[in-house]
């Protein structure tokens, strides 16, 4: 993959992300309950401290449902990637990975110059995101 494919994937990931949030954005009213139980289940999972991150309490929640308010962009796309880290954790724990049907999608990841010059260590590598490590970056 040359650098302008990278920076041009890179630059359609971070559109996407951000019309992705546009959405989110648009609707977040109407989602605060579902917002709400989110961040409350991966609050019990250990997996996300509200005041840290500087997510709103239930009761600022309340307040923001009376005043017919959402979460905020920033909130978005900070319980985004909380959301999106758990998701990533279910998927290892699941027995997903190991899906032969799903070893063609995990090996596409790799970039086809990769996969053309090193087949089987992309195999071998795609099959080995079963081992349960821990999420990207």
């Amino acid at each position: 993959m040359s650098a302008r494919s990278r920076t041009s994937t890179a630059v359609q990931d971070s559109y996407r992300l951000a019309r992705a949030l546009t959405v989110a954005e648009l609707d977040a009213e109407r989602h605060l309950g579902w917002y709400q139980r989110l961040m409350t289940e991966l609050e019990q999972k250990g997996l996300l401290e509200r005041a840290l991150e500087f997510l709103p309490d239930d009761a600022t929640l309340a307040e923001r449902k009376v005043a017919s308010r959402g979460l905020t962009r920033p909130e978005l796309a900070v319980l985004s990637a909380y959301a999106k880290m758990d998701l990533y954790g279910e998927v290892l724990r699941s027995d997903m990975p190991d899906d032969p049907y799903l070893i063609g999608v995990l090996e596409r990841y790799f970039p086809e110059p990769l996969r053309q010059r090193w087949p089987a260590a992309a195999s071998r590598s795609a099959r080995a995101s079963g081992d349960r490590r821990s999420p990207p970056g």
